[in-house]
């Protein structure tokens, strides 16, 4: 089928085929394109002098430029010929939901949370009013541990205090139905869609692991999935999300998550149920950072922890979702250090006892 035969199937948001629409819009300019012909001769012949004119002529030229504003504002009001992404929605009517929302990036302010329509349009598959970048933002207050620390200001054992602040956070769309269809038949949350938002800037500083005293060097035992972090850091952002978007929209997933390392090196890996977690370099850069790209060459991260795509907004806009930013990645590096996201360098790796923020993501249904 030729391109130029689509129009004649797709429908706008009135019912119409986009061939009748285009028809009706060409009639419309000719019609607009006539009266300010008569309009500029008619000016022509009276050289600019209003003053002249009888009360008629007044009469006729005012309901001259009322039609043609009439005609502009039918225009503007009909938005899905005026705003690509309110058109893409209508065209496609919902089909190819997903893979057309993940391929386009908008970064549109909806305000301070998602209505109700717009969690049935993340329930539906079809998202329709949502686009990669778009983001919801507003003040809220909330606590944070904050451990011990020693003579360097890295994390030690010992009693957590409660810190209070206030923030403007932004919770911008990163993917849609990243985790729908993806693992085994019985995957928790595999066949619900969703959409993956993620604060723009760290949430709160935290470390990956406490060591074990002052004297102690730094670990990664335990992986990801036993790091202080997930057992104890994120719970703070957990409540964050719950206050953007309610506790029964964060959905609970699969993911595999690393548990084991030995020399440096991730040994053990299983599937663990998830909420709001850390992302790996994969999601992040697109692909695992091994070899030359790691600062410690001699300790390899085990790939099959890795997620298996790059979030969508990451691929198409980089910046303009917060890649430039201090933050912890789950990637274990080493037999003592992390992953990490840095703004002078897009990847390091730092000791687990770290300080630094904290920046997960969470699939909103």
């Amino acid at each position: 089928m030729a391109t130029e035969d689509f129009k004649y199937l797709l429908t706008d948001n009135t019912g119409q085929t986009i061939a009748t629409a285009e028809q009706a819009r060409n009639t419309t300019l000719t019609q607009i394109k006539d009266a300010l012909g008569t309009f500029n001769s008619h000016m022509a012949a009276w050289a600019g002098a209003l003053s002249s004119l009888t009360t008629g002529d007044k009469s006729s030229l005012v309901n001259a430029i009322n039609w043609v504003l009439a005609k502009e504002n039918t225009h503007e009001s009909t938005s899905a010929m005026h705003d690509v992404y309110d058109y893409l929605d209508a065209a496609y009517n919902g089909y190819y939901g997903a893979g057309i929302h993940n391929s386009l990036y908008r970064g549109k302010n909806l305000g301070s949370s998602l209505t109700a329509d717009q969690f049935a349009r993340i329930n539906d598959g079809t998202f329709k009013g949502l686009w990669l970048g778009d983001y919801i933002e507003k003040e809220i207050t909330f606590n944070y541990l904050v451990p011990p620390v020693d003579s360097n200001g890295y994390a030690i054992a010992g009693t957590d205090t409660t810190a209070s602040t206030t923030a403007n956070i932004v919770m911008n769309i990163l993917h849609f139905d990243y985790f729908y269809n993806v693992g085994d038949n019985d995957e928790k949350g595999k066949h619900t869609h969703h959409a993956i938002f993620m604060p723009r800037w760290g949430l709160y500083p935290a470390p990956m692991n406490k060591k074990a005293s002052a004297s102690a060097g730094d670990s990664t035992a335990g992986g990801y999935a036993g790091s202080d972090m997930r057992t104890k850091y994120l719970a703070a952002a957990e409540g964050i999300f719950n206050s953007f978007f309610g506790a029964n929209h964060i959905l609970l997933h699969g993911e595999i998550l690393s548990n084991a390392v030995t020399n440096g090196r991730v040994t053990g890996c299983a599937k663990y149920d998830c909420k709001v977690e850390l992302m790996d370099t994969v999601q992040l850069f697109g692909r695992s950072m091994h070899n030359g790209e790691l600062a410690d060459e001699s300790a390899l991260p085990d790939v099959k922890c890795d997620q298996r795509i790059q979030f969508a907004a990451y691929k198409l806009a980089t910046q303009s979702v917060g890649i430039v930013n201090w933050c912890w990645l789950r990637n274990v590096a080493s037999a003592t250090k992390f992953a990490f996201q840095k703004s002078t360098f897009p990847y390091d790796i730092y000791p687990a006892s770290f300080i630094h923020n904290v920046k997960p993501y969470a699939a909103i249904c």
